[in-house]
Formats: C-alpha cells, structure tokens, sequence
C-alpha cells in the first residue's frame, strides 16, 4: 500500500463515553472545567483547529445529557455517536460510523477525551511519520509515547500487614527502563485495519487496552512517535491542577 501525501485529511475518533469515577467529580471527567472550558472541550478544540483533521466523531454514553449543551457540539466538523460498554466498543463503533463516508483504507486518529494537553506539533508529526510509512517498512500505524524516566519496580506480592490492617506490597525485582515507554494518544491506524484488529481481539476474549494493543495482537508492528510528557490523561483529581498548568502555558504559546 503506497504511501499517502502528508496533505491529506484524516478524521479522529473521541471516546467520551466514560463516567471518569477516579476524578471524585461530581460530574463525568470529561466535563470538568478548567480555565472557563469543559475538558472534552478544549480536547475537540485542539483538532479543530489542526488543518489536517476533518470529521471528529466524539462518542457519548447514551444518558449524556451534556454534550449538547457545549459550544463545540453544532460544530460542522463534530458528530455525536453513541459508545459503547468499554473505551475499545465506542471505538469500535465510531469506526463503522466512519466507513460508512468515508474511505476505509484512509488512516484515522484516535485520541482520550482526558488528554486536553496534546499539543498541534505533535500531531503533525504523528501524521507525518504514518503517511511516510512504505510497505518495506513493515509498520502498520503509530502512536505518540513518552520514554519512561521513573526507575521500574516489579511486585512480587501484595500482603496484609496484621498490626496496621494494610495492604502493602514487596518488591520482585527492578525492571530495565532503556526499552519502557508511557503510550499516549492519538494513535493512527488505518481504518479497515484497526475494524479487523479490534473485531479478532474481541472475538479471542483479548483485553486491548488502546488500539495499539488490538494491531499488536494481530502481529502488527506499531511505530513510537516520541510526544512530551505533558500530554497528560486526567485520571486523578491531583491531574486537573497539572493540566491547567499546561494549558495556560499551551495557550500562551498559540497568542
């Protein structure tokens, strides 16, 4: 399959339909606000305003009853679809969704609803480097990822401590960082593809975790596309401080 130009238009996939539990909001993560903006929103609005993005399919759970209360969801380029169960099932319909308009061999991103800090350069590159890609190169997509820094410990076991009534844990042994990397999103996978990767892995009872995982059970080899640790996905409440940290600083930069 040759090489497409680095002109093209590719449509991303938002998976949005998450109650995002471990924020402690009282409100799904993805609406949380930060500096005036929902989450979801100031994520869409990073692809909104990339020249090489064209269709953004952001998917809901089905009683959300937000979404269309946003500035972004009348947007031209926005559809709504409904997810499903797990992050790889709305995913996965979001894809049938696009192949219904749209040509199914084209590449497609895939990017958290809770990682509002990617930034326009990287995803330039990413595009990039996946519309380089030549058949001798035996690589079907790529994601952004941050090397690991921290030193890796690996459990041995966890354990109940009988004076204090807690769990803690013993350490097997120290894992080798050089080869450890952080996966971020977007990833970018051809779209017919990632349909048959994500489709056997569900099919085998596989647990994909993102959609490199679902090309990597497929014997797929997937390329790293070194992004910025500040491409944060907000899980925890302490990451909404980080995040509008980064945004303010993101923000600055674009002015």
């Amino acid at each position: 399959m040759t090489a497409l130009p680095s002109t093209s238009i590719f449509p991303v996939i938002i998976p949005a339909a998450g109650i995002g539990s471990r924020v402690a909001a009282a409100t799904a993560k993805q609406y949380v606000s930060i500096g005036g903006k929902t989450i979801l929103e100031h994520t869409v609005q990073i692809f909104l305003s990339h020249n090489q993005i064209g269709k953004i399919i952001v998917m809901l759970h089905p009683e959300d009853y937000t979404f269309t209360t946003l500035s972004i969801a009348n947007h031209p380029q926005v559809m709504a679809v409904i997810g499903g169960c797990e992050r790889v099932d709305s995913v996965l319909q979001g894809l049938r969704c696009i192949v219904n308009f749209q040509d199914p061999t084209q590449f497609v991103l895939v990017h958290d609803a809770a990682r509002p800090c990617v930034n326009a350069q990287d995803i330039t590159r990413l595009i990039e480097r996946c519309t380089a890609i030549a058949p001798s190169d035996n690589v079907c997509g790529a994601i952004l990822a941050c090397p690991v820094t921290d030193t890796i410990k690996k459990a041995a076991s966890t354990k109940t401590s009988s004076g204090y009534s807690q769990h803690f844990s013993i350490i097997d042994n120290t894992i080798e960082r050089s080869l450890l990397w952080h996966a971020q999103t977007p990833q970018m996978f051809r779209m017919n593809e990632l349909i048959h990767a994500i489709e056997t892995g569900l099919a085998k009872g596989t647990k994909l975790s993102d959609e490199a995982s679902a090309m990597e059970n497929c014997g797929k080899n997937v390329l790293l596309v070194e992004g910025p640790s500040s491409n944060i996905k907000i899980t925890k409440p302490s990451d909404i401080a980080l995040a509008t940290f980064y945004l303010s600083a993101i923000n600055k930069s674009n002015k």
